[in-house]
């Protein structure tokens, strides 16, 4: 009888296990989680910016005023392709004399990287964001290597090198989406970080929480007012963002990671 129960009981382990593995991943390795559930990621609150000029607009902050190395990194999920026609801001501080995160107009799908008014900064390849999918999307800057690295759940998908330098601006604001090539689609969990983050650092940690006072975190908005017109910036209340238009306040259901 005992035997009957042991034999019972590595059959249901070994089933668990089996469908434990074919949930953690789905081709070329991508990690598979859902961002309402328990990972991490907080309450699960979004915003949605559904139509143009809806934004946030987090104000004009020294701390946000980065002109060395850097990391920016969120989860999107896009309504609709990328670069169709133009450049779908996602993070933004005065492009000409900042620094830009988002898509490319012209390159479908492709995530877009622009320093000090370079357009060609840094690109990845045509389809690296799949719309209406939950996905983390991330850039780093190292000032001594010159080095950039765009990343996608957690891998690198891109690295060039950008021999120039970033000025700055001390008067305009940073936004999330912007009043004009708005990003259209769902949008969370948003850190800015004044540092390289090292691509460990980055597939570790990209589907889960940091603690506020990580060094380098300059700025971190995780969405989980729920309701509201402003968002609060965890690190500072200096640059808390105010939603702009209204973008809508949404608890995705079920947001699989491809």
């Amino acid at each position: 009888m005992r035997l009957k129960h042991y034999a019972l009981f590595l059959l249901i382990t070994l089933a668990y296990n089996l469908k434990a593995q074919q949930n953690l991943f789905r081709g070329n390795n991508n990690y598979i989680i859902s961002k309402t559930s328990n990972n991490g990621l907080g309450a699960g609150n979004a915003l949605q910016f559904s139509s143009p000029n809806r934004y946030i607009d987090c104000g004009t902050s020294s701390s946000l005023n980065i002109t060395g190395s850097m990391t920016i990194e969120l989860w999107i999920n896009p309504s609709q392709n990328l670069g169709i026609g133009q450049w779908d801001r996602l993070v933004h501080r005065y492009y000409p004399t900042g620094y830009y995160f988002g898509g490319r107009a012209g390159a479908t799908n492709a995530l877009a990287v622009v320093l000090n008014g370079d357009l060609n900064t840094a690109v990845t390849p045509n389809n690296t964001v799949v719309p209406n999918t939950w996905q983390h999307v991330a850039f780093t800057y190292d000032v001594v290597s010159k080095t950039i690295t765009i990343y996608r759940n957690g891998l690198a998908v891109s690295t060039t090198i950008w021999n120039g330098t970033i000025t700055g601006s001390t008067n305009n604001s940073l936004t999330l989406s912007a009043a004009s090539e708005a990003y259209n689609g769902m949008m969370d969990e948003v850190r800015i970080w004044n540092i390289c983050r090292s691509a460990a650092q980055i597939l570790a940690n990209y589907n889960t929480t940091v603690p506020i006072n990580s060094s380098g975190l300059v700025a971190y908005y995780k969405f989980d007012e729920g309701s509201g017109a402003t968002t609060s910036n965890s690190i500072s209340n200096d640059s808390n963002g105010s939603l702009i238009n209204s973008p809508s306040w949404i608890v995705p259901s079920t947001a699989p990671i491809n």
